[in-house]
């Protein structure tokens, strides 16, 4: 074994099996292949049983041994996707007091293989930094530490990580995972989780055994009666295939008390489907079997998932979207006269927003990512229907979907459908009338508190109008609202959505892109006024709430109905024809 003084990555799988069938991995674990089994596993670090509710720096012993949480604490929230049980620690990026935010082992162990899970989920996803985040050890009491290389995997949503431990046989050492910024580029106050830590016997890494169903945690709730999933496996000494090639290991999957499907093979498409499932709560159980043993593995790691079937509400408009209950399932579909279109979406990410004129929400699917070859779609898309449970996270709403989305694409060059804002006070003076709203602030300049405009993550980035008025920016979008020439520039104008702050919950722009010029190819701007929301029913029609001014007129002009605003629905028994609201063409039956 390598003993110098540094970390090496031993094994790691994405989000499918590495083995081909009939493919066998080397078990060098022991010579002899016979009795190739998963290693005893001393340590398994969880938190299920301890209470840390807030970022302050503390000790804690768990377990019997001590960690330390600087920036950190313990979370059960399963919309932010526990990786494994009900809890795991949540490392929040940054250096409080001038020390990097970190989770630390206090008391010495023994064993060199170090397996453990970190998971971007929520809001943090957007943002999405692996690298800033190492695994270190140290032989000497925490006087001195080595940096694992390379840094933390970010291309599976549940990436396991597998290191060995450059000890001497029967020392000790103890670990921390620390945020790591030497260049103070990566901005603050984003977060990973910190889950399934174990460690094994022997001066050798070897890995623990586990399979985890990818992109499904515990807590996990759908409104569909199937779900997939791709396995994510962690081992270096199994062996699938046909039993003629030396394969002896099968995967059995097993939900409730149902017969189990059994998997002798690991193709590196596989998708794994669970059927026929009735609503209510149901156990996902996932284990190794050894054909040549007869038996199942009980040193390797099981996977044991409680996850839900819940039933779902249909609802039209995103404006009602908004106001639903958060943690309930709902299909959405347009409402007439307002089509929903995908405003935002990028190949880099497993989010859009979208937008139908009555709101705008962020939706996330975790199963999916855009397939266009641009930052934007080249041409629109058009939401015909699409379901997902309505979650808060980070102060802010958000659609996460359980089915794929029903999606026309548009023989229209994509635009970006925003609102022409000239004065900034018209949204800081009532912020939450325009939460969801796709802005384009016009002729601004960017600054920031300390003078030096910066775009990193979760960075504050203050735009003012010709006016001197002020509003902040939060950047979570990193990869789209990058630092240009553009910045620097007297006069330019940034497309974005209003949202919370995922810090403070205050009132921002997510910034999304800037231009010196509506010339650049970015589509023309509306105006917010002409757009009012409503539903019409046979015979008449109702008007939502709003506080723009309100005329509803007939084609040759007759005023039906006006008012400066509404503070409630409004209804209006009509004739069937066509109308003007507010210049907008509306059909009542």
């Amino acid at each position: 074994m390598n003993k110098s003084n540094f970390f090496s990555l031993s094994f790691l799988t994405g989000a499918a099996a590495l083995f081909l069938p009939g493919m066998a991995q080397e078990c060098r674990a022991q010579a002899d292949f016979d009795n190739c089994l998963p290693p005893k596993v001393i340590h398994h670090f969880g938190f299920e049983d301890a209470v840390k509710d807030d970022f302050a720096d503390d000790t804690l012993t768990i377990d019997g041994r001590r960690w330390r949480f600087h920036n950190a604490r313990i979370v059960s929230d399963s919309i932010l996707g526990i990786p494994e049980g009900r809890k795991a620690v949540q490392i929040r990026a940054g250096e409080p007091g001038g020390e990097p935010a970190c989770l630390q082992l206090l008391d010495t162990i023994h064993g060199a293989g170090l397996t453990f899970q970190i998971v971007h989920s929520g809001i943090d996803r957007l943002i999405n930094r692996s690298r800033c985040w190492n695994l270190e050890a140290s032989m000497d009491g925490g006087q001195t530490w080595a940096q694992a290389t390379p840094a933390f995997d970010s291309r599976c949503e549940f990436a396991w990580q597998s290191v060995t431990v450059p000890v001497l046989p029967d020392s000790g050492y103890v670990f921390r995972f620390v945020f790591h910024n030497p260049d103070n580029n990566m901005g603050s106050d984003w977060s990973i989780l910190i889950d399934g830590i174990r460690v094994t016997e022997g001066d050798y890494a070897e890995i623990p055994w586990y399979v985890q169903p990818g992109n499904i945690t515990n807590g996990f709730s759908t409104a569909s009666d199937s779900i997939s999933f791709r396995p994510v496996l962690s081992g270096s000494s199994y062996f699938f295939g046909d039993e003629e090639y030396g394969g002896r290991t099968s995967v059995y999957v097993k939900v409730d008390n149902g017969e189990p499907q059994v998997f002798n093979t690991m193709p590196l498409d596989l998708s794994i489907t669970l059927r026929h499932l009735s609503q209510g709560k149901h156990h996902l159980n996932i284990r190794f079997y050894d054909r040549k043993l007869g038996r199942f593995l009980d040193e390797a790691q099981p996977t044991d998932i409680d996850f839900y079937v819940r039933p779902y509400e249909q609802i039209q408009g995103i404006g009602n979207l908004l106001k639903a209950t958060p943690g309930k399932f709902y299909e959405l579909t347009p409402q007439q006269g307002h089509d929903i279109l995908v405003n935002w979406a990028s190949p880099t990410r497993a989010q859009r927003w979208l937008y139908d004129g009555t709101g705008g929400i962020l939706v996330d699917d975790p199963q999916f990512l855009d397939p266009v070859r641009q930052y934007v779609p080249d041409n629109m898309m058009h939401v015909k229907k699409i379901r997902g449970q309505l979650v808060k996270v980070s102060n802010n709403l958000m659609l996460r979907l359980d089915t794929k989305a029903d999606i026309d694409t548009l023989n229209t060059k994509f635009m970006f459908t925003n609102y022409r804002c000239d004065d900034l006070s018209t949204i800081t003076d009532d912020p939450e009338a325009y939460m969801g709203t796709p802005l384009c602030l016009a002729k601004v300049k960017l600054s920031s508190d300390n003078g030096v405009v910066r775009c990193l993550p979760n960075e504050f980035i203050n735009a003012t109008d010709a006016q001197g008025n002020t509003m902040r920016l939060e950047n979570i979008f990193t990869d789209m609202f990058t630092m240009t020439s553009l910045a620097q520039a007297d006069s330019i104008m940034v497309f974005g959505i209003v949202g919370k702050s995922f810090t403070d919950g205050t009132p921002v722009l997510f910034p999304l892109s800037s231009a010196d010029s509506p010339s650049t190819g970015i589509s023309p701007v509306a105006d917010k006024g002409q757009k009012v929301g409503f539903h019409t029913f046979k015979g008449g029609m109702t008007i939502q709430p709003t506080r723009q001014r309100v005329c509803l007129a007939t084609l040759s002009g007759i005023v039906v109905f006006q008012a400066e605003s509404l503070q409630q629905s409004h209804s209006l028994s009509l004739p069937a024809g066509i109308y003007l609201l507010n210049g907008k063409k509306i059909v009542v039956n």
